[in-house]
């Protein structure tokens, strides 16, 4: 098994952006033997995409999927592969840090 990939592809989201399109093309995350390809998450400043390294054609078509949306809504599109490790990256730790932040307000 090849190691976790995390791609973060950026570009500027038009007001009122609506991922349903791009979401319901997704191919499966789970693999038939039920383990996780690939993960994401859309963010105000684009897509996250996390490969887990079991099936890199099918989340290599997931991570092409994000990168024609959003050239379908802009010109250009940065696409950063995330530094990863054991303790995770700087993104991981402040988005943790900011899910506990926001239940300890609620």
């Amino acid at each position: 098994m090849k190691p976790t990939t995390e791609y973060m592809i950026e570009w500027q989201q038009p007001d009122g952006y609506d991922p349903a399109d791009v979401l319901q093309r997704l191919p499966s995350p789970i693999s038939q033997d039920m383990r996780e390809i690939y993960n994401f998450a859309v963010k105000p400043n684009g897509f996250y995409l996390i490969d887990r390294g079991i099936e890199s054609r099918v989340a290599g078509h997931a991570l092409k999927l994000f990168i024609d949306e959003a050239l379908s809504h802009t010109e250009s599109v940065t696409v950063r592969k995330l530094p990863s490790g054991k303790k995770g990256n700087k993104w991981q730790n402040k988005r943790i840090q900011d899910i506990v932040a926001n239940r300890a307000k609620s």
